[in-house]
């Protein structure tokens, strides 16, 4: 996305861009995207956001061993920074996390994100997208539909 790409979108109307940035380290990132330079083109896009002052913001995909890193933090404080809510999106055991059912986030760890919710006004239990480990299909509609400035309703 370029920034006169989001320039020409903030004049169609949009209000609001939404980037995933899924780690502060630049390789676990790019790894879990698997798409070499995929943070940098993230936080460049995220600049870009911010410069063409569009509303934004950042998903994350979060497991029970990432909500107690200090990466975890660092992510927070970042999107703080860039006066950015965070969509955290639970991870679920399917896909490049099948079958890693320890990476799912246990009452332990939903209660560290209920603390951090409470410090980071940006991270609201709102913006949680929760599973607890049960895998039953796209979200879309179940718990989660968007409605943006026009009445519109998507399914994502």
């Amino acid at each position: 996305m370029t920034k006169a790409n989001l320039q020409h979108l903030k004049e169609m109307g949009v209000d609001k861009i939404q980037v995933s940035l899924d780690s502060m380290d630049i390789e676990a990132h790019d790894a879990f995207r698997r798409r070499p330079g995929a943070w940098w083109r993230a936080v460049n896009t995220i600049e870009d956001v911010i410069a063409v002052g569009l509303a934004l913001q950042i998903s994350t995909v979060i497991t029970n061993e990432r909500v107690f890193s200090d990466e975890f933090v660092e992510f927070i404080e970042f999107c703080k920074s860039k006066n950015a809510s965070i969509n955290a999106i639970w991870a679920k055991p399917a896909g490049m996390y099948a079958g890693r059912t320890d990476l799912i986030i246990t009452p332990e760890a939903n209660a560290r994100i209920m603390e951090l919710c409470e410090k980071y006004p940006n991270l609201s239990p709102l913006h949680t997208v929760k599973h607890f480990g049960v895998l039953y299909g796209c979200i879309a509609v179940k718990t989660l539909i968007s409605i943006p400035a026009y009445g519109d309703v998507m399914p994502c």
